[in-house]
């Protein structure tokens, strides 16, 4: 039996293996039931859940957790699928991000969560091969062109965010 889930005034139905990746609907739904749970709209919209709902199912309820991006940052993305899926996603433009982020720590689904991570990781990717083409790039993207960025600056990072950096580089 179905799932029925309550998303901005929609009823939409999903697999009950969604109960197995969200911990979220593993709390809230009783299986057999055929009551319809309503999500915050604050927290999960209907095109957040659409690319959720997407990623879960191409996986088949079961993806691959990424632990960290490689040296080669387009590799930590488990298979092609998942990488375009999350690479359509501006991460500095619009509210995509945010929600996807909001829907995947509201229905606690551990996988999306961290390939939404990733993706912001993807974009301050230093390769260690070539660390001044990455800072070139890095100033480019955010017009910084009258400011150094040092491996200093990389190593005072390391040492304030010690948990980005040591899950996602």
């Amino acid at each position: 039996m179905p799932i029925k889930l309550n998303i901005q005034g929609q009823t939409v139905e999903v697999d009950e293996k969604f109960a197995d990746v969200s911990n979220f609907l593993k709390e809230a739904w009783q299986p057999g039931s055929n009551e319809e749970l309503p999500l915050l709209q604050s927290q999960v919209t209907l095109e957040a859940f659409k690319t959720l709902e997407e990623y879960y199912k191409f996986n088949n309820f079961n993806p691959r957790v990424i632990d960290a991006i490689t040296n080669e940052p387009i590799t930590c993305f488990l298979n092609e699928h998942d990488r375009e899926l999350i690479m359509k996603v501006d991460v500095f433009n619009g509210n995509q991000l945010k929600e996807l982020l909001e829907a995947a720590k509201y229905l606690q689904t551990t996988a999306f969560k961290k390939l939404c991570l990733a993706r912001i990781a993807f974009e301050f990717h230093v390769d260690k091969q070539e660390p001044n083409k990455s800072f070139t790039e890095l100033k480019k993207k955010f017009n910084l062109s009258n400011t150094a960025l040092t491996l200093g600056d990389v190593e005072r990072f390391k040492q304030d965010y010690p948990t980005i950096v040591n899950k996602y580089n």
